[in-house]
């Protein structure tokens, strides 16, 4: 038997409205595909020494990252790698440090958001689009801070060692910059695009939830 009287249409209604809510429209979705696509792209420049490295007129052959490096030996050309995360005394600087703090903060971030959507099963999907905004948006801020921290270890001893006694703070000398230092730059970028598609459509999935919704969170919240 069926019931087609207003009470029945309105629990109808209801139904519909509540699986509006949990539901994201096909173009939503493509805002955790393009964060699976370029979030990779920029994990590995936190891991990889190829920040700064040498040249042609570089009295030591080497490179440098966050946290690792590797400068030659005088006499048999061997490179002799040290650093490690674990281990604040290896690192040359403490500007190296601070800047393996803000951009290893960055990367959990990164990794975090990608995570959050596995909340599209459980959440509201505008919700979960702002939380993934948030966190893109302070992954970017700690990726910007890292970049422009990190030129202020060139004046370390080591650094100069393999780039010369010109080298200093926001002078790299006769070194050049490294593909990692570049995409850690771009990743800056990366992250606010990221963050700005996903506030954009979390507005919007606010704007698609069905009114009888908007009227229930507001007599809650007023209660």
């Amino acid at each position: 038997m069926l019931f087609t009287g207003p009470a029945a249409r309105g629990r109808l209604g209801g139904a519909r409205g509540g699986q509006r809510r949990c539901s994201a429209s096909p173009g939503s979705l493509q805002t955790p595909k393009l964060v699976l696509v370029m979030a990779p792209s920029r994990l590995p420049s936190a891991s990889q020494p190829y920040w700064i490295g040498d040249s042609i007129d570089t009295p030591q052959a080497g490179y440098f990252g966050l946290f690792s490096y590797c400068i030659g030996n005088a006499l048999t050309g061997e490179l002799i790698c040290k650093g490690s995360p674990l281990d604040f005394g290896t690192i040359p600087s403490s500007a190296f440090k601070t800047a393996m703090f803000f951009v290893g903060i960055s990367t959990f971030l990164i990794v975090g958001s990608i995570l959050c959507f596995s909340l599209f099963f459980f959440c509201n999907a505008a919700t979960v689009y702002k939380v993934c905004a948030w966190m893109q948006l302070a992954a970017a801020t700690g990726l910007m801070i890292g970049c422009l921290i990190y030129p202020d270890g060139w004046d370390s001893a080591e650094v100069k060692r393999m780039c010369g006694d010109k080298t200093d703070k926001y002078t790299l000398g006769a070194c050049t910059v490294r593909w990692a230092y570049i995409l850690c730059i771009i990743g800056i970028l990366d992250a606010l695009i990221l963050s700005f598609l996903a506030f954009v459509l979390g507005n919007r999935q606010d704007n698609l939830l069905p009114s009888d919704f908007k009227v229930e969170n507001k007599e809650e919240g007023n209660e």
